[in-house]
Parts: structure tokens; sequence; C-alpha cells
């Protein structure tokens, strides 16, 4: 029988088994701040006052510090610029259209339907000839999307980790993950959607990049290469097309979509 290395509640000290209690729940109330924050983001969007106003008191309840550091404000501004330049693209695109000043609303309604479908995995390929509700998608998903893969791996930097006061093997075990990730010169993204994941991981690398922590500060792009996904890639690459032309030669050197199963 192979072990998985941990260890079962029976074979954890009194304190292990504080500890890890200790995590469950930080971990739970963190997934419920997390929700209420991106209810918060799409009520301010949308301009509804009550649900803003109702999902602020919730967030009051909640007594758990969250620390903003200065690399995660920069992420956030990054992430923010490339999805702004993608929507200038598009804007670009349509302003020859009379439907131009209706198409937020329009894209918006024709998302519900696919992200409904994309929560439960009921989606169908004929949903993405849609392109309003890819757009929809991209409107409500790409930003949060990006910065959610850019906090994943952030917290793996050395400062988060020290602040954890982990035992020394653990500690060299997160050091090591963090050396790769500022090595990191090619990614691929499953399910890439319009890109959210890869612009996750550029917005970390230019973090680094800008510490001057690795070799990313003297190179001319962040990667050689991104693999982008897709199970309804030809249809994604309305979206995708446009984030490649911001991507390179800027950031990335080439990137490479295909369909995936």
């Amino acid at each position: 029988m192979i072990s998985s290395g941990r260890k079962s509640n029976k074979e954890l000290t009194a304190e292990e088994r504080k500890r890890k209690n200790e995590l469950k729940k930080e971990f739970k109330t963190k997934q419920k701040r997390a929700k209420l924050e991106t209810r918060l983001r799409h009520a301010i969007s949308r301009k509804d006052a009550r649900v803003e106003q109702e999902t602020r008191a919730l967030l009051g309840n909640y007594v758990l510090e969250q620390v903003v550091d200065d690399n995660e404000t920069s992420a956030r501004a990054i992430i923010l610029d490339l999805y702004t330049r993608l929507k200038q693209r598009q804007k670009e695109m349509l302003e020859s259209c009379d439907c131009l000043r209706t198409f937020k609303e329009i894209q918006t309604n024709e998302a519900v339907g696919l992200l409904r479908h994309m929560t439960k995995g009921t989606q169908a390929k004929d949903m993405f000839f849609n392109k309003d509700a890819l757009w929809g998608y991209t409107r409500q998903k790409f930003q949060e999307r990006a910065l959610l893969l850019y906090k994943s791996m952030a917290k793996l930097h050395p400062d988060k980790v020290s602040a954890l006061s982990l035992p020394p093997h653990e500690s060299h075990r997160y050091t090591k993950a963090w050396e790769a990730i500022t090595r990191i010169r090619k990614i691929c993204s499953v399910g890439c959607g319009p890109g959210c994941d890869a612009a996750g991981v550029l917005a970390l690398l230019q973090t680094i990049a800008k510490q001057g922590c690795n070799e990313t500060k003297h190179q001319k792009k962040l990667l050689e290469s991104v693999y982008l996904l897709d199970w309804a890639i030809n249809e994604w690459a309305t979206i995708v097309n446009i984030l490649k032309d911001l991507l390179i030669p800027a950031l990335v050197e080439n990137i490479y979509c295909s369909s995936c199963d």
C-alpha cells in the first residue's frame, strides 16, 4: 500500500490537531469572505445599492484581517490594465455598430446561461458560438480568475511562508517551489478560456521582476512560450487572438493555441 505521506487524525499530536482545526476554520472563513467580496464587486459594477449595502454589512462581521501587500496591489493593477486594453480593442471593433451603447448589457445577459451551465459542467459546444456570451464571461471572470491564480501562487512567496512558522523541512519545500516559479519560462493552460490563468502568471512574474528577485529583471520577455488549450479554443479565439496581440512581443515570445478534450 502506498502512503500519501499524510498523518491520520489518530496519529496527530494534540498540538497538531489544534493547528489543523485552526487552519480549517481559517480556510472556511477566507472562502466566505472571498465570496462576499466577489458579490460586492459585482454589486458595485451593477450599481445595485441595496446588495452593496447588505454585502458590506456582512463583510463587517468578519474580523479576519486581510493584508493586501504591495505586490498584490501591483498585480491587481497589471491585470486591470490588461483587461482594460482587451476591452478597448473590442470597443474599437464595435465602434461602427449601432448597438455599441448596449453591448455591455447584452453580453452580461447572454453570459448568464453559459456561466450557469459551466458551473454544473453541463455546457455544450454550441453555447460557445455566442460571441456576446463569451465577452460577457470575460467581463465577469477575467480579472477574478487571473487574480485567483496570482494569489494562489503568491502564497509561496518567502515572506508569506516565513509568517507561517513552519518546521524547517516544510519551509525548505516551499522555498524550492518558489525558486522553481521564479525560473518559469514556459506555461500551459488547460481549459484556458479567454486566457485568465496566463494573465495571472504574467502578473506574478512581473511583480517578481520588479523586485529583481530573479533573472526576469534582465530578460526582454517574461515567458518564451505560452500554450493555451481549450475544448472550444476556436470559439474563444475571438478574444484570445486580441490577447495574443497585447502580449506579443512585449511580454511573451510565442503563444500557441490548440484544442484539447
